[in-house]
């Protein structure tokens, strides 16, 4: 055999692993080669999560289009959240996260509510495959521009990857006093150390029989501000916020607002704060 031979052959051969290869492996919108999921469950820390509360819809939101052709829950409304959050380390590597909880909902012959995220977007793949595969949460690309100024003004944008119409634009200044520590602790302990919630699978195509997935997010207690860290350290008023409510609730009309009216905040939360995905199960009421 001679050498050219030798190597068309090992030429082809590598073509073929590298094809074979391309389901595995996916370019996320920053450019970076990820896997393109990870099983649960999974455990993750935050460099940074932003927390708004936002008022009840008159109405419930338009159902993601991922969810085309599944039955709608009953919507007891809310408050609901908008959730800004960087992912410092999870299964399938650091990302950043934009997510909205309407309120929760009621499925078929279920009594309890449930959160429910009904859009959220990130900016890796490795993240949408996992997220929609392990607990259905209707993941889709953007892009996010993340800046933090020396006197502690956060700046984010958050623009679609299919489109790139803006999703939304937040400037972000420290407050230093006048907000009430008891609210923000009742948001925190009431809220967010857990979050029971459901959603339809997208892991296989929606059948009559097909029942929503059910799971509890949690978040480590302490690195949430109960070790004896001033809560107003970790609020932020929002300076400006410019927010598509189509993209977010699929109704121009249909607008939410943060919480409390005249003076909104967020929960700012540091390095250190730790979260949960465990494995989900099928809705056992349903």
């Amino acid at each position: 055999m001679s050498r050219v031979t030798r190597f068309l052959r090992q030429g082809a051969l590598w073509l073929i692993l590298l094809l074979a290869s391309r389901d595995t492996y996916a370019a996320d919108v920053n450019g970076n080669s990820t896997l393109n999921t990870a099983p649960p469950p999974w455990n993750t820390t935050y460099a940074r999560v932003y927390v708004f509360q936002v008022s009840a819809l008159p109405s419930p939101p338009a159902p993601n289009k991922l969810y085309s052709g599944l039955p709608a829950w009953q919507f007891t409304k809310g408050p609901g959240y908008l959730m800004l959050l960087k992912y410092k380390s999870s299964p399938v590597g650091p990302y950043n996260e934009l997510a909205y909880i309407p309120g929760k909902y009621k499925a078929g012959k279920c009594s309890t509510p449930l959160f429910s995220v009904q859009r959220i977007w990130v900016d890796s793949e490795a993240s949408v495959q996992g997220g929609r595969s392990n607990w259905g949460l209707p993941k889709e690309l953007a892009k996010f521009n993340w800046r933090r100024f020396v006197n502690g003004t956060e700046v984010v944008s958050v623009r679609a990857a299919a489109d790139q119409s803006l999703l939304l634009h937040g400037v972000f200044d420290p407050v230093t006093s006048g907000i009430p520590p008891e609210t923000l602790a009742w948001v925190l302990k009431q809220e967010l150390s857990t979050v029971p919630s459901m959603q339809w699978p997208l892991d296989k195509p929606a059948t009559p029989t097909t029942k929503p997935l059910s799971f509890q997010l949690t978040y480590n207690p302490k690195a949430l501000g109960f070790a004896g860290i001033p809560y107003a350290n970790a609020a932020r008023k929002i300076l400006r916020l410019r927010v598509n409510f189509e993209a977010f609730t699929g109704n121009k009309t249909l607008n939410f607002a943060a919480l409390p009216a005249g003076q909104p905040v967020g929960l700012a939360l540091g390095g250190g704060t730790t979260g949960y995905f465990p494995t989900a199960e099928t809705l056992a009421c349903y």
